[in-house]
């Protein structure tokens, strides 16, 4: 538990693939507490994960689309996880198509705020929830994200976004998270 804190110290910008899996599979947890999820996805409940170009990014991605395949099968909210599928962002008009059918997009850091415009645009037009492992995105465009805090991880969101994207997140979940502005 001490390494953790410390590897995150050294290496800023970079995700551990431990903690991006485990903040992967809390933001699938996350998601059980929307109540709108059941109207919004289909069965199974496809998720996406957009990532920029860059290395640290392309890890992340890795990380997250391990955790979510892990999970293929997996009920939340009485709907089973599909495979995830991998978006990137630098071709983000080339890849709506792949990003068809998505219940949920999955942000990782290193996506530009161009793209996460882009990718907010889009969800917003087609009804996709778009979360984050990036603290930054939420108000950017993402409605909930996880923030590693003192080496522990908290869920983040914000009201605003969630209302725009149809998310009707349980109270038990907003005891949890913190609002950010």
């Amino acid at each position: 538990m001490i390494a953790l804190p410390l590897l995150l110290a050294l290496a800023p910008p970079a995700v551990a693939a431990d903690e991006t899996e485990r903040a992967t599979l809390v933001l699938v947890r996350a998601l059980a507490y929307d109540r709108a999820l059941p109207e919004r996805a289909d069965d199974p409940i496809d998720i996406g994960v957009l990532h920029g170009a860059g290395r640290d990014s392309q890890r992340s991605a890795s990380a997250a689309l391990r955790s979510l395949a892990a999970l293929k099968g997996v009920k939340v909210a009485g709907l089973p996880i599909g495979a995830p599928r991998d978006v990137e962002a630098a071709g983000l008009a080339l890849e709506t198509q792949r990003m068809e059918g998505l219940d949920v997009l999955l942000a990782v850091r290193g996506v530009s705020e161009a793209d996460l415009a882009a990718a907010r645009a889009f969800c917003g037009e087609r009804d996709v929830l778009l979360v984050s492992l990036d603290p930054d995105h939420v108000g950017h465009g993402a409605t909930l994200a996880v923030q590693a805090e003192e080496g522990r991880l908290q869920l983040v969101w914000h009201r605003s976004t969630a209302d725009d994207q149809g998310a009707r997140l349980s109270g038990e979940l907003l005891a949890m998270a913190r609002e950010v502005p």
